[in-house]
């Protein structure tokens, strides 16, 4: 998204090249690219402070999914 762009961290190009990669079956970046969202979503919690309900909306969103408010996962 437009804020991991903004923040210049990682190399836009790669990123990409990881993901077609991945996505064409060429290689398994799963864990690059499992690696690379999770650190996404710390930035987003952490660095720009949006917080984690205001995350879980967004990635509920955006996987067309409707958000459950005062849950806990248990693993």
């Amino acid at each position: 998204g437009a804020e991991a762009r903004d923040r210049g961290i990682f190399n836009e190009s790669y990123v990409a090249q990881l993901l077609g990669e991945h996505l064409q079956g060429k290689r398994d970046r799963s864990e690059a690219l499992w690696t690379l969202l999770n650190f996404e979503l710390w930035a987003r919690i952490f660095l720009d402070r949006e917080g984690w309900p205001t995350v879980a909306d967004r990635l509920a969103e955006a996987a067309n999914l409707q958000p459950e408010r005062n849950t806990v996962a248990v693993a």
